[in-house]
């Protein structure tokens, strides 16, 4: 395959020598504000760049800058597998809208994994069979821990931290014996492993009269921390919190707040960094009040931060509570919300109302853990992984590091936009390199993932990701908003990351919603049409961008439609002009407002005056050729009958497709495609649906429909109809309802681009 930018910026090129060495300072800074899934990627650049990003400092300052803002929740189950989501979550209706599998460590059949907790990014796992993982589930590596020796004994408690002091990782056993003497008692062994010596050390008897209640310690400030029990020495056992300091290894004890209620449950949590307990009346529980410890040392200071009213989720306490933990987690939300993961449950309190309210539980999974995305391997960890030769000299920083163009210009094709567009503004000449039209055809090539976009029909514009429709997940409403650049458009169509709109007053927009940037055309006055039609679609061959609007005008009231004048107008986004042509369609009347671009070609649904009879067909406009054509409809009983038969007109991918439906009376409808430009309709399937459902409702020649494949073996499909979006099954080959969009059009697909329609001229460059 020919480098596409061989042409423009070889080797030898004066771009190239300035795009590929840059001062030591600079690279760091633009590596530290990537994603880690991205690194992992640079660090096969060269022996510099692996260097670099595999050094302890740069870990640990990346980490720093990205822990306040790449948290994730991870959900285990008995099934063995993982799922995640971000926090805070998306959700909607009691659904979360993105819930993505995570590959486990290791597959292991029949056997489920307990998360005994995360710091840092790493994840500490522990199986039925006691294997013990170490995993970072963001990179995908882990390690299995050395086999710890332990039988005979009562019961279990366990935890994981950070012991900052020694940059070590520590898992924590607690096991308890019980000892049959003339005064039954409890003796305790403690087993810590560290990550830096991969080995565990065992400690006898240090917890004299203390029983843990919870059975995962929480870490937090260095610290773990368990409910516990100590004996008075008289045959009482008051309640309080023991913790572990990971640094010196010793255990002490920490007062629990006075809760003033009778026969207090407390149950362990974290609010943010601060150790956190709710505390509710065994008796009466209507209420719980949530305290945190601000100051985990000598002075403890317990402050109650808010009450919560949860009659109705008295099951979160029973039975048991001790054993139970629970983390939440403050995003930035203007709402006075909060969310709170307990078990398999994301909860969100209202600070207004101070009431709880359950907002998912994901069925199969019974735990939840917050953990940071994050590229920390351990050194000790590092050995032990294959394919990675790490080296740790620190580099001098006045180094210059040089890459080859190629390499650079492929770095670069392959990130995610938002860092792309970071990474202009490191230098002119990777402005100049990534503004340029083979870098970003190529780069619009290279990203397939597409999303989806609701047109308002109040101006307003949503859009998401089109995993969560096809898993049949509700759409997070407030999360899809997006500010169009006028209020009062509708949209005209949408093509390589660019979105056509105009209002009624004929102003155009080209918008790209990704870089927030749109150019703002006059339409030409020509008078007030009686009907109009548009379409906007992509010329390859000069590489411009075109809007097409069909006007048509009569001398009477009462003029049908093969007296209908056609005045044609047609935008060149490279030239910044319009041409204007008149009567080319003369006896055609296109029936959808907005035609389907599809391959080089704009297509309307049309009708075609015949003699004294309309004859309804496909009218399509070559952008390229600028020149009309028409295509038969494919042959499907009485499709001329306007009063037994209505079809559609829309996109199957990236094919030309039609759906008929029987306007009375049938429970299916025949979705047709017209396969890559071939001379021949082909029919897809046939979609069943119950009798007299909306599907059939809309006036079938005005509305379009868009239809997305999905990548599943079932082969499900993403049916978009006006504030509809609908799946067809394809193990039931039956049509599903799932999601009403309200006050929104069909949606359309389009992918996240860094095409600029304000840096779009006429010398086929952008500036």
């Amino acid at each position: 395959m020919q480098d596409p930018f061989s042409s423009h910026y070889s080797i030898s090129s004066p771009v190239s020598d300035s795009v590929s060495i840059l001062p030591h300072e600079i690279i760091i800074e633009i590596l530290l504000r990537l994603p880690p899934k991205s690194l992992l990627k640079f660090m096969c650049v060269s022996k510099s760049w692996h260097q670099l990003i595999s050094s302890p400092n740069f870990v640990n300052t990346h980490l720093k800058l990205t822990a306040n803002h790449t948290h994730r929740v991870i959900f285990s189950g008995s099934n063995r597998n993982f799922k995640s989501c971000s926090v805070p979550p998306v959700f909607y209706n009691e659904q979360l809208v993105e819930l993505f599998d995570v590959d486990s460590p290791v597959d292991i059949p029949f056997i489920s994994a307990e998360i005994v907790g995360s710091a840092n990014g790493l994840i500490c796992l522990c199986y039925q069979d006691d294997k013990k993982f170490l995993w970072n589930p963001t990179i995908s590596k882990s390690r299995e821990l050395p086999k710890l020796e332990a039988t005979g004994y009562l019961d279990c408690r366990r935890g994981f931290g950070y012991d900052e002091l020694h940059d070590d990782y520590k898992v924590v056993f607690v096991h308890f014996y019980y000892v049959n003497g003339n005064t039954p008692s409890l003796r305790t062994v403690v087993n810590i492993y560290g990550l830096r010596n991969d080995s565990w050390r065992t400690l006898h008897d240090q917890l004299q009269d203390t029983f843990l209640l919870n059975f995962l310690g929480k870490f937090v400030n260095g610290k773990l921390c368990w409910n516990s029990t100590i004996g008075t020495g008289n045959g009482d056992r008051n309640l309080c919190i023991t913790s572990l300091d990971l640094a010196d290894e010793t255990w002490g004890t920490l007062e629990l707040p006075n809760c003033g209620t009778v026969g207090p449950n407390y149950m362990m949590g974290v609010v943010g960094s601060d150790l956190s307990l709710i505390c509710a009346c065994r008796l009466d529980i209507t209420t719980s009040d949530l305290w945190i410890m601000k100051h985990c040392g000598v002075n403890v200071s317990w402050t109650k931060l808010f009450t919560i009213n949860c009659a109705r989720y008295a099951w979160l306490y029973m039975p048991c509570p001790p054993s139970r933990t629970f983390s939440i987690q403050f995003p930035q939300l203007n709402n006075g919300e909060f969310f709170l993961f307990l078990r398999s449950a994301v909860m969100i309190y209202d600070c207004s109302t101070r009431q709880l309210k359950r907002t998912v539980a994901v069925e199969g999974y019974d735990a939840t853990e917050i953990y940071v995305e994050s590229l920390v391997i351990h050194t000790a960890l590092r050995k032990f992984i294959s394919g990675y030769d790490f080296v740790f000299t620190p580099l001098s920083a006045t180094t210059e590091i040089i890459i080859p163009n190629e390499i650079l210009t492929d770095i670069l094709l392959r990130l995610p936009l938002k860092s792309l567009l970071k990474c202009k503004s490191v230098s002119k000449s990777w402005h100049q390199v990534i503004s340029s039209p083979d870098f970003v055809k190529t780069h619009l090539k290279l990203k397939t993932d597409q999303l989806v976009l609701f047109p308002g029909i109040n101006g307003k514009y949503k859009f998401c990701s089109l995993t969560p429709l096809f898993n049949k997940q509700q759409i997070a409403q407030g999360l899809l908003l997006i500010d169009s650049p006028n209020l009062k458009v509708f949209f005209v169509g949408s093509v390589n990351g660019l979105i056509c709109l105009c209002n009624y007053a004929r102003e155009t927009y080209i918008w790209n919603p990704t870089i927030k940037k749109s150019k703002k055309v006059l339409y030409p006055k020509l008078g007030t049409s009686f009907y109009n039609k548009y379409g906007f679609g992509y010329d390859e061959s000069s590489d411009d961008y075109k809007a097409v609007f069909v006007d048509y005008y009569r001398n009477s009231y009462n003029d049908d439609v093969s007296k209908l004048k056609t005045v044609i107008s047609i935008y060149s986004l490279r030239t910044d002009s319009w041409t204007i042509l008149h009567d080319e369609l003369q006896g055609v009347f296109l029936l959808n407002h907005s035609g389907k671009f599809v391959n080089g070609k704009i297509y309307w649904a049309a009708s075609t005056r015949i003699g004294n009879y309309d004859v309804y067909n496909i009218i399509s406009f070559d952008v390229a050729e600028e020149t009309w054509g028409s295509l038969e409809l494919p042959s499907c009983g009485e499709v001329n009958s306007k009063f037994k038969f209505k079809f559609k007109l829309g996109v199957v991918g990236s094919d030309l497709s039609v759906m008929y439906t029987c306007y009375l009376g049938t429970t299916t409808s025949d979705v047709w495609i017209w396969k890559d430009c071939s001379v021949s309709w082909m029919k897809l399937f046939t979609i069943e649906y119950p009798q007299n459902t909306v599907l059939v409702m809309f006036s079938a020649l005005i509305f379009t429909f868009s239809i997305h494949l999905s990548q599943s073996e079932k082969g499900d499909i993403l049916l978009s109809l006006p504030g509809l979006i609908m799946i067809f099954d394809g193990s039931t080959k039956r049509l599903e309802h799932t999601a009403d969009v309200e006050g929104c059009n069909p949606a359309e697909t389009y992918a996240e681009s860094i095409v600029n329609p304000l840096m779009i001229s006429g010398n086929g460059s952008q500036c």
